[in-house]
């Protein structure tokens, strides 16, 4: 059984990893045009303590250092297919359920905890170190639909 699903696991990672979605640019570092302009920081940095970024594909510590090549492709791209699937669908459904239910998404980090995470068994990608998940509580209140591409969740880093 594990012989005939390693093949079928590793198609899956190389047809998302050669997707070419919106995280891949040319090799000159310039985006092809059509794609989405990344989104500025939604919150400054406090004096050069922290910066924040929409939780999204990528974030995740996990596979970060991995060379592009034969062997590290497949491997990057399995890592993207686990964090798409958090970010994208698990946290997205379970959002929308919510607001649905409750007429409004969470209003604070310990209900995004409480009633999203943990009731849901969500388990976000591992960050690097000093890095956290920060729920975006005014963010979401101003919401009308949960927009992956834009999430109330964000990354807070240290800043460099």
């Amino acid at each position: 059984m594990r012989c005939t699903l390693l093949p079928a696991i590793l198609m899956v990672a190389l047809i998302a990893g050669c997707g070419g979605g919106d995280e891949s640019a040319r090799s000159d570092g310039a985006r092809t045009a059509g794609q989405k302009q990344p989104r500025p920081n939604r919150a400054a940095p406090d004096a050069g303590q922290t910066v924040r970024e929409p939780a999204k594909v990528g974030v995740g510590e996990q596979g970060s250092g991995i060379q592009p090549g034969p062997v590290g492709t497949p491997i990057k791209a399995l890592f993207s297919v686990k964090q798409r699937l958090v970010f994208d669908v698990q946290i997205a459904k379970t959002m929308k359920l919510y607001r649905a239910t409750n007429g409004h998404y969470p209003k604070s980090q310990q209900e995004f905890e409480t009633k999203i995470i943990k009731e849901n068994s969500i388990h976000l990608p591992p960050l690097p170190p000093g890095a956290k998940y920060v729920y975006d509580a005014k963010r979401a209140a101003e919401m009308t639909d949960y927009d992956p591409d834009d999430p109330p969740l964000m990354v807070e880093r240290p800043a460099n």
